[in-house]
């Protein structure tokens, strides 16, 4: 009896399991990444069936559509098995080192800002990074970079800060 009720337990803890990564039904993920420069961005849309990839560029006088694309089947389920074990939860709302830092400002030595906006079905969360790097958000880039053309992928490395979270 004792072994039937245990079988039960388990099955029960693998169906939870189960429906847990199923529980994700919208994501949309949006980062902008200014780069280090003045009036520049990049901005990135990931939801949970297409990647859309947007900049501004010439002093923010132009917007240009870089990508604009459906994910594969394979790619939804790899974007959906990542988030279901990223927690919102563990990033803060501001990550921010001092400008003075830096030394000098100018347009193409600016402080890097990257805005991001996490959603999992009703669970949101936003965080602002500014002139520091972030292990956590590292991971996430490092994981989206994947899915993004050479060309417009997000550089994000720890060497490029002098204050890391």
């Amino acid at each position: 009896m004792a072994k039937y009720f245990f079988i039960l337990i388990l099955s029960w803890g693998f169906f939870d399991f189960a429906s847990a990564q199923k529980k994700i039904s919208k994501i949309d993920i949006t980062i902008s990444d200014n780069n280090g420069f003045q009036f520049l961005s990049q901005d990135y849309r990931i939801t949970h069936d297409s990647l859309f990839i947007t900049g501004v560029s010439d002093n923010g006088k132009t917007k240009v559509d870089y990508l604009k694309r459906m994910l594969t089947k394979s790619e939804k389920k790899q974007i959906q098995l990542f988030f279901t074990k990223f927690s919102c939860d563990s990033l803060q709302k501001e990550y921010f080192n001092e400008f003075n830092s830096m030394g000098y400002i100018t347009y193409d030595h600016y402080p890097r800002v990257i805005n991001m906006t996490l959603k999992k079905n009703d669970n949101y969360c936003e965080t602002k990074i500014t002139n520091c790097f972030v292990y956590r958000v590292s991971n996430m880039i490092n994981y989206l970079n994947d899915f993004f053309p050479a060309e417009v992928k997000i550089f994000f490395k720890k060497e490029d800060f002098k204050v890391a979270y």
